[in-house]
């Protein structure tokens, strides 16, 4: 037994058959003993929930997971956050994974602010070669989001402030940390490597998840909504133009 705080990782997935076990094994081989993994299955049709069995024995008691039909990866993040039993939480893609130190660091940080959302700096992979080191820091939040994959939430917030917002299909995540914003939640932003992206995987954004990010600028009041009809017209315009060049 341990009397360090449980830390609860949620991981959504679907047809995540190629990758799905990378992600499992970066949590299993984290340097911080006292983790639970909750996988969220949208009822995939490949071999992804049979991986997610047969790890489920590595975890030796540590694991929940589902397989079912839901309404998209929020919800299943949302049912994540339901069956979690950790003080802090980190939100993990099925086709990303985390450095070993990853929950380490945050619970180092989590053990100094019990209250703030802490994130990190977020490595883009693509062929297995690092593309770029990337942070937004949550003082330009009213611009675009920051690094996802490395956040952790002390699970107090989202019992306080709410989960994620079903009524946005790509970019839930944006307006629940201007949510937590707008609501003075702290952020602490950590000098180090947490989580990798894996270029072209599930989170990858397109014209869709911009055009919902400019209306979440807008309902927040950080663009009016002038600028955000405008912002969605270019991006319609682009995302024809783009269209016709490939088909041309």
């Amino acid at each position: 037994m341990t009397n360090q705080p449980l830390v609860s990782i949620i991981m959504a997935s679907f047809n995540s058959e190629r990758t799905i076990l990378h992600a499992m094994e970066s949590v299993l081989s984290q340097t911080y003993p006292n983790i639970e993994l909750i996988v969220i299955d949208g009822g995939s049709t490949d071999s992804t929930p049979q991986i997610i069995e047969l790890f489920e024995k590595k975890m030796q008691g540590r694991m929940k997971w589902i397989s079912e039909r839901d309404n998209g990866m929020y919800d299943a993040m949302n049912q994540g956050l339901a069956r979690s039993s950790g003080e802090l939480i980190g939100i993990l893609n099925s086709d990303d994974w985390y450095e070993s130190d990853a929950v380490e660091t945050m619970m180092h940080e989590y053990q100094n602010n019990h209250t703030a959302v802490l994130y990190g700096i977020l490595r883009y992979v693509e062929d297995e070669k690092e593309t770029m080191l990337y942070r937004m820091h949550h003082d330009s939040l009213k611009d675009g989001m920051i690094t996802h994959p490395t956040c952790f939430v002390p699970k107090a917030l989202y019992s306080e402030f709410g989960s994620f917002d079903l009524g946005y299909r790509l970019s839930s995540d944006y307006e629940l940390m201007l949510r937590f914003q707008s609501k003075g939640v702290q952020f602490i932003p950590v000098d180090k490597i947490i989580a990798n992206f894996s270029h072209g995987g599930l989170s990858t954004i397109n014209t869709d998840g911009l055009i919902e990010g400019f209306r979440i600028r807008n309902a927040y009041g950080h663009i009016s909504s002038r600028q955000m009809q405008w912002g969605i017209l270019k991006l319609r315009i682009k995302s024809i133009l783009k269209s016709v060049r490939i088909n041309a």
